[in-house]
């Protein structure tokens, strides 16, 4: 019968082994702490009491088979935890030139910066002393000291170094302090020639090296301030060692470049502070939107490059002009929405059409400018009146179609006695 070795971790880090028979279960157990909210320490309320986190336990059952413990996961990081707000002990908040991590069981140092007890240091194994008070880790206060500057081997090459009135090497020292300063001079050449650096200072600055007592040499641009060789602080809107490039939050779009900070060269067409917006010289009118450089998006009854010009579907006829979306001004005797009729003064009579200002085609039977004569074929003789299309009204004594006939007048007779 096979066996299986299970490995149980206790806190104060005791392990404890256990031999699990084959086909045995056993319950694998976790407690986990269950932080608040914003919760960093344990710390005292105003009844002097130590307030500290719940905990909860986490549980699984685990089989041995042919020797083999099943795999199985216990892992805090998955314990939801409350919303329930804490007050946090302001004096454990925070560490110089550093971050406090891990809700106060922690702390990391900023750039440029180390744990000042780092042998000793441990993740997880600080706790807030108020006595002090302070953030506490193995016994000592969690601090933060600069990076120190190494003795590398090539620093020696060929020089000799003086630090506090002794000569030093690599061996004698592994790292100068931070703000601490060194002799560096260069050994003698053959024929006496001499090599810099010649009796020179330079000091230990946050693990680089720089020449003491002179002014720190950059060329910053963009408004930034130099604080040490060939690096500067920067100020808004700018980045890099000199500080020579610009930022423009948002970025410049439409190809538009930033050219210093906060500022967008835009091309041709574009404008704005990030050149967002497209540019139309002159504009667009009558409520036209610009969408593109130079190209308007008209609304409805307006065209052009610039929707300066009304539409009217169809058009205007006769020589009118689109004044305003689908409504036309017309030419002297014409009217309509299109300006597609023509006006005569007083109308055409009789059944006449006016085609043209002031022009009636009559239908047959009538003529004159309005239509307004009746036509009756050769004419009315003996003083008789076209009255209608070949209808004659005749004077007294005539008769026939076109009053030809002419009646006697008299009626004699011959009486003989």
């Amino acid at each position: 019968m096979k066996e299986g070795l299970f490995q149980v971790n206790r806190p104060h880090h005791l392990l404890i082994l256990i031999m699990i028979l084959h086909g045995r279960q056993i319950l694998a157990e976790m407690e986990c702490t269950d932080y608040y909210e914003g919760y960093y320490l344990d710390y005292e309320d105003a009844d002097g009491e130590v307030t500290s986190p719940p905990t909860r336990l986490l549980s699984t059952i685990v089989n041995c088979t042919e020797g083999v413990i099943s795999d199985y996961t216990l892992d805090c990081d998955d314990v939801e935890t409350s919303d329930i707000p804490v007050t946090i002990p302001e004096e454990c908040k925070t560490v110089p030139n550093g971050e406090v991590t891990d809700n106060g069981q922690s702390f990391q140092c900023n750039e440029d910066y180390v744990h000042a007890d780092s042998l000793l240091y441990e993740r997880y194994s600080c706790s807030c002393d108020r006595t002090i008070p302070a953030l506490v880790c193995n016994g000592r206060q969690a601090k933060c000291k600069p990076i120190n500057c190494k003795l590398n081997s090539f620093i020696e090459q060929g020089m000799t170094l003086k630090y506090r009135s002794k000569f030093i090497t690599a061996s004698t020292i592994d790292a100068i302090d931070h703000g601490e300063s060194v002799m560096l001079n260069c050994e003698t050449g053959a024929n006496g020639v001499t090599y810099e650096p010649k009796r020179r200072m330079f000091k230990s600055d946050r693990g680089k090296w720089f020449e003491d007592n002179r002014r720190a040499k950059c060329e910053c641009q963009n408004g930034g301030t130099c604080i040490r060789d060939e690096t500067c602080k920067c100020s808004r809107f700018t980045k890099g060692l000199q500080c020579e490039t610009p930022l423009c939050p948002g970025q410049c779009q439409n190809g538009g470049t930033c050219i210093s900070p906060n500022r967008c060269s835009c091309p041709y067409g574009f404008s704005g502070s990030r050149c967002e917006k497209a540019r139309c010289d002159d504009g667009c009118q009558n409520g036209g939107t610009c969408t593109s450089p130079n190209k308007c998006s008209c609304p409805n009854g307006f065209s052009g490059s610039r929707c300066e010009s009304a539409r009217c579907d169809g058009g205007c006829q006769n020589g009118g002009t689109c004044t305003s979306p689908n409504k036309c001004s017309c030419a002297d005797g014409f009217s309509g929405s299109r300006c597609e009729s023509a006006l005569c003064d007083g109308g055409c009579q009789n059944g006449g059409t006016c085609t043209s200002p002031n022009r009636c085609s009559c239908p047959k039977g009538f003529s004159a400018s309005r239509c307004e004569t009746a036509l009756c074929d050769r004419g009315c003789q003996n003083g008789g009146t076209c009255t209608s299309p070949n209808r004659r009204n005749c004077p007294k004594g005539f008769s026939g179609s076109h009053c030809e006939t002419g009646k006697s007048l008299c009626n004699c007779s011959n009486k003989y006695s």
